[in-house]
């Protein structure tokens, strides 16, 4: 027989003063990707360079990217002056960096109204960056407009307006999916299409949302779970209802998708008196209805462990999943509500759905 003599890895640091310990989100762009891009950091060749992205944990900075270069070394730390905050002809948005040879970054950029491209930034010390792909369609372009950036009762969140119209129009609080997942400055097509077909969107980046620091996200876990994030969402219905040219007469709605599908089942059967007078619609789109359910066929069974504080068959976990399952207040539901689920979802099994409806 023959071994093979593997090569020797040296350890690589970089470290750089971003701020107070615990105040950046770094590689933001990673987390609750859903475009198929790159993480949010890049070596280069050399392996002296690293480009990386980062933002705040401060809502009210907002949720557009940055990105950052460092110079690093496999036996000196470099810190402090070393980081090198980059701005980028591209404008406010996501930037994940994709290559990095000597210096020449290429990266790709999301917004509000990019779909996302390339863009190469030639010269780490200028500013020079040129777009090399053009990937959306013009028409599409021409409809979408950014939204605001705004802080709702401490919490992040996103209000995309519809066009102009001289009659009132009605308003819809979109929930993220996760719960430990977020929604950046970054295409939404969703509440994109939404607002361009009348509607108020407001998108809250809830307890539990990432980027804003371990603690918020440690709030949704055991008896917190489905309590702190629908308060936010309550919250953000409360605020939408004091813009000008909400058809408040209709209420507000609320929609979501996964863990937000899971809010929006809440938001209609939980005894939380506040919830159900708020929103007066909701779409569940699959949605955890069951815990029991959910622990049981899922193949995430120990992030939703995690979730719900331990196993639901523990007895002191068992009166948790009973009172936090929607299917459990089924009968308090007294709103309209429209359910969508996937037979083959394996991630939040159907047949919580079945039983639910």
């Amino acid at each position: 027989s023959s071994t093979t003599e593997l090569p020797h890895w040296s350890p690589l640091h970089a470290c750089t003063w971003l701020g107070e310990h615990g105040r950046y989100d770094v590689c933001s762009s990673s987390y609750a990707n859903a475009h198929g891009v790159r993480e949010g950091f890049i070596l280069d060749s050399a392996r002296q360079t690293i480009a990386f992205t980062a933002r705040s944990h401060d809502p009210a900075c907002g949720m557009a990217d940055e990105l950052f270069l460092v110079p690093v070394g496999s036996d000196v730390l470099f810190s402090g002056s070393a980081a090198k905050r980059t701005v980028f002809a591209s404008g406010k948005g996501c930037h994940v960096p994709v290559a990095l040879v000597g210096k020449t970054l290429v990266y790709h950029f999301r917004s509000p109204t990019e779909t996302g491209d390339l863009w190469v930034h030639n010269g780490i010390e200028g500013e020079a960056s040129m777009r090399i792909t053009r990937t959306m369609p013009v028409a599409l372009h021409a409809k979408l407009y950014p939204p605001e950036e705004m802080v709702v009762a401490g919490r992040h969140a996103l209000l995309f307006r519809p066009p102009p119209c001289d009659v009132p129009q009605p308003a819809i609080v979109w929930a993220h999916g996760g719960p430990m997942a977020a929604f950046s400055f970054d295409y939404n097509p969703i509440a994109s299409w939404l607002s361009s077909l009348g509607y108020f969107v407001c998108v809250p980046n809830f307890t539990g949302s990432v980027g804003f620091g371990i603690p918020l996200m440690d709030r949704v876990f055991g008896d917190g779970c489905g309590v702190a994030d629908l308060e936010d969402c309550v919250a953000c219905a409360n605020f939408v209802r004091t813009l000008a040219g909400v058809d408040v007469r209709r209420g507000v709605a609320i929609a979501g998708h996964s863990w937000g599908g899971f809010l929006a089942l809440r938001a209609l059967t939980a005894p939380n008196a506040s919830a159900c007078e708020v929103f007066s619609c909701g779409i569940a789109c699959a949605g955890i209805a069951d815990w029991f359910c959910q622990q049981r066929h899922t193949e995430v069974r120990y992030y939703d462990y995690a979730l719900m504080g331990g196993w639901v068959y523990e007895p002191e976990i068992k009166a948790r999943a009973v009172e936090h399952s929607p299917h459990t207040h089924v009968a308090d539901l007294a709103s309209p509500l429209l359910v969508l689920h996937g037979e083959a979802d394996i991630d939040v099994p159907f047949a919580q759905a079945r039983a639910f409806v």
